[in-house]
């Protein structure tokens, strides 16, 4: 597929890759629906599937210069996340979310900083650095999954809550 598309220009290039993700996305979403997984495993199976790494359906160059779409989809995720923050709810719940935020981020970076130091034997210094990028969370699969389930209640507002503040 890489000499096929020398010949096109980069426009053509950007939208044949843009229609290959989502009808990879969209066809392995079905494929996870029959053994009853959320969408985002389908997603994330077409992504390693068509990538530059295994079918190369997808150039490398084209997925380097892709981080605008992943910054257009956090900000509607972010939005979303933001919609489902009420107020009432916090207040509810408000000490409860902060004290689990906390403890999340806490005990992820202290356990991977401490495993990796005595597993690998590497510097504290770069277990520390891998240990603060453990605390880093994304909100997109938690989001997909609760829309694709339409999950409600008092554990999901509070998972959202968390979300929001992680």
């Amino acid at each position: 597929m890489g000499g096929f598309l020398n010949h096109l220009n980069d426009t053509t290039i950007v939208l044949l890759s843009l229609s290959a993700i989502l009808l990879a996305g969209f066809l392995l979403t079905r494929i996870t629906k029959l053994a009853k997984l959320p969408n985002v495993t389908g997603y994330i199976i077409a992504g390693i599937l068509i990538g530059p790494y295994v079918l190369n359906l997808i150039p490398r160059e084209m997925v380097d210069n892709m981080g605008f779409i992943s910054d257009i989809a956090l900000a509607f995720i972010a939005f979303g996340v933001g919609r489902f923050f009420k107020k009432e709810n916090f207040k509810e719940t408000g000490f409860g979310v902060i004290v689990i935020t906390l403890f999340e981020s806490l005990a992820a970076g202290i356990i991977v900083t401490i495993s990796i130091h005595y597993i690998f034997h590497l510097d504290w210094d770069f277990c520390l650095l891998l240990g603060a990028i453990a605390t880093a969370t994304a909100p997109a699969s938690t989001m997909v999954t609760i829309r694709q389930y339409h999950a409600r209640g008092n554990f999901v507002n509070t998972l959202l809550q968390v979300v929001a503040f992680d």
